[in-house]
């Protein structure tokens, strides 16, 4: 009887697909987390360089 119910249960969760839209949703927010982390060491070098040689120039 619990291996029916489990046998069902099993069938249902593979039917439901509204998990995968959640999973989705979780690979390209960590996809951009991951850009904007890369990212942002480069930027915020470029942007002390030109800063600093603004303040030189000044």
């Amino acid at each position: 009887m619990i291996l029916i119910k489990y046998a069902f249960s099993l069938k249902a969760l593979c039917a439901d697909r509204r998990g995968l839209t959640a999973l989705e949703y979780g690979l390209i927010g960590s996809a951009l987390f991951g850009a904007v982390f890369t990212g942002f060491p480069v930027l915020a070098n470029n942007l002390s360089t030109g800063f600093s040689g603004i303040g030189t120039s000044l």
